[in-house]
């Protein structure tokens, strides 16, 4: 496997171009803000915030309950990695694309 990157691959990666259109980012943020998100990381929150006790009691005195919660975690936990997934791109290309003069 061959790890070392040439130079003309790293000219073809200084030279991205866009993910995705301005009406695609408007589409994300529209899926994203009506999706629930709220609520579903607050079902995370509250997750964390409660023992293993109290959320076993949950899950015998609610079983509805407890099995939404569960469902919206899961779905939290993908919007949160794909979020991840957007931010280290963004960082990437943002530092990419720098070109002040006085950039660490």
């Amino acid at each position: 496997m061959n790890t070392h990157t040439t130079a003309e691959e790293l000219v073809e990666a200084a030279n991205f171009k866009p993910s995705f259109s301005d009406e695609t980012m408007k589409e994300i943020e529209q899926v994203a803000s009506g999706n629930n998100v709220g609520l579903i990381r607050r079902y995370a929150l509250v997750a964390c915030a409660r023992s293993a006790d109290d959320l076993s009691k949950v899950s015998m005195e609610q079983p509805e309950a407890y099995t939404e919660m569960m469902e919206g975690i899961e779905t939290f936990k993908d919007h949160a990695k794909g979020l991840l997934d957007v931010a280290e791109a963004a960082s990437v290309r943002i530092k990419i694309a720098d070109c002040r003069e006085n950039n660490n």
